[in-house]
């Protein structure tokens, strides 16, 4: 007796692990049923719908002796790596753990795939779009009252600096009423032309705009019907970011911006024409629409806009404006 119980009692335990198994089990026999009669390429195309049509677009595109270089952009992603090399074969791999790992590297394949559920060639613009555009370190965007038609953002950037730290230009247009705003960035003189109800908010004002990285550089905006502006400096590892001051012309008195050792004296020359600038006893030669940097050495006077910035422990940059000085 004891025996039949113990026997029922292992039926019952394999059942246990049986029955819930079924259904996929069943569901596995019908796919391969399925896949028996296809070729190789049509199975795995079956599988794997997006990803594999996507591989197989790269092995068309690609050459075959072109090195490839497989970027990452989660976990995830660099555990489909394998899969993704094994079937762009023969095209030489390599793998990187991310955009950062592939940016710092001194031997690096100029053809690049961000990995992912659908692979795809990018440059390496585009890949730091994706990146940057995921989150926002400006939260919430308070725009002024203030309205202007023509006004100038001094400095702005769109750059990578050390190892995972990215800086871009966040901010927001805002108007009741349909406008065309034209953004411009100087000194490259690249425009671009916007169409405006409402608010339009910027993540990376300088790629977005314009397709560009810069270090540092300006834009000028005109708008047929006034508009609200407010933009900020931020640094994307640290999640600090910096209000900028819109204005529109140089400085209408000398301004008396402190000497600051550490810090960048910003000298900003909105016109067409070269023109002589002073900090403190020093001179300076700033070129049509260029944005410069010298040393903080004391008040400003020239046909000029001037602004001091300087970078905390935090990786916070503290701009100092003249129109806030006393």
């Amino acid at each position: 007796m004891m025996r039949r119980w113990r026997e029922l009692l292992y039926v019952l335990l394999l059942a246990s692990v049986i029955i819930p198994t079924l259904p996929r089990l069943v569901e596995m026999l019908r796919i391969a049923r399925e896949l028996w009669p296809l070729p190789i390429e049509a199975r795995r195309e079956k599988l794997m719908p997006e990803s594999y049509a996507a591989i197989e677009k790269i092995r068309r595109e690609v050459p075959p002796n072109e090195r490839i270089a497989l970027v990452g952009v989660s976990r995830p992603s660099l555990d489909e790596a394998l899969f993704v090399n094994y079937y762009l074969y023969p095209h030489p791999t390599k793998v990187f753990r991310d955009r950062w790992t592939y940016l710092i590297a001194k031997e690096k394949p100029q053809v690049l795939v961000r990995l992912g559920s659908t692979p795809k060639v990018m440059s390496y613009l585009q890949l730091r779009d994706e990146d940057i555009r995921s989150s926002r370190v400006v939260r919430h965007v308070t725009l002024p009252q203030q309205t202007r038609t023509k006004f100038a953002i001094p400095i702005v950037t769109s750059t990578d600096g050390p190892l995972t730290v990215a800086y871009t230009i966040e901010g927001a247009l805002h108007t009741d009423d349909e406008a065309h705003v034209t953004l411009t960035l100087q000194p490259a003189g690249i425009a671009r032309q916007l169409t405006i109800h409402g608010s339009r908010t910027f993540y990376d004002l300088v790629y977005e705009s314009f397709g560009v990285m810069e270090f540092a550089a300006w834009v000028q905006v005109s708008s047929d019907k006034p508009i609200r502006a407010a933009f900020w400096l931020v640094n994307r590892q640290a999640r600090t970011a910096a209000s900028i001051r819109v204005i529109e012309g140089p400085l209408e008195k000398p301004a008396p911006l402190p000497v600051v050792p550490k810090a960048s004296l910003w000298l900003l020359n909105l016109s067409d024409e070269y023109t002589v600038a002073h900090a403190g006893a020093h001179p300076a030669l700033v070129p049509p629409r260029t944005l410069m940097a010298i040393n903080a050495t004391g008040t400003v006077t020239g046909r000029i806009y001037a602004f001091i910035s300087m970078k905390e422990p935090n990786g916070q940059t503290r701009f100092t404006w003249p129109e806030d000085l006393r």
